[in-house]
């Protein structure tokens, strides 16, 4: 049984390139197969191929959005306007990785080092806490997973 995590996880292993320009390749999840967060929630990650899966039969693009607004703000009838787009994902030494294309405000802000991390909002089995797919992510700035920051 799938579902939603009540409270955003977050995390992010992105580098901010030497000239200062933002990543397009990201870090969405760590590799596992045990994933512990700063507040004390695990999950399992033992398949990592089976995100990139999931993904690629999404058939579109997974939203970024800042401060999770698709998850807290969207379903209050308010805007959730995205900050960029994962394009592609792929396994990276047992990491997932995704392409991001990111809007220009969004771009500003993580180049000026206003927003730092990115935390992913992702399903999971109820019984063991294994990670099903990733659904989005946010911009923020007080991540719940022990990554490097975006800039």
């Amino acid at each position: 049984m799938l579902a939603r995590m009540s409270t955003p996880t977050f995390a992010i292993n992105a580098i901010l390139a030497a000239d200062g320009s933002v990543p397009d390749w990201i870090e969405l999840l760590p590799a596992g197969p045990s994933i512990s967060g700063r507040d004390g929630r695990s999950w399992t990650l033992g398949d990592p191929n089976a995100i990139v899966r999931a993904f690629r039969s999404h058939d579109g693009p997974i939203p970024i959005d800042w401060e999770h607004a698709s998850e807290v703000r969207a379903p209050n009838g308010l805007d959730a306007p995205a900050a960029g787009w994962i394009t592609e994902m792929e396994v990276r030494d047992g990491a997932v990785w995704g392409r991001a294309e990111w809007t220009a405000p969004a771009a500003n802000q993580i180049s000026a080092k206003q927003y730092r991390f990115l935390s992913p909002v992702f399903t999971y089995s109820k019984a063991d806490h294994q990670i099903m797919a990733l659904l989005s992510a946010g911009l923020t700035n007080q991540p719940n997973l022990k990554m490097t920051a975006l800039n």
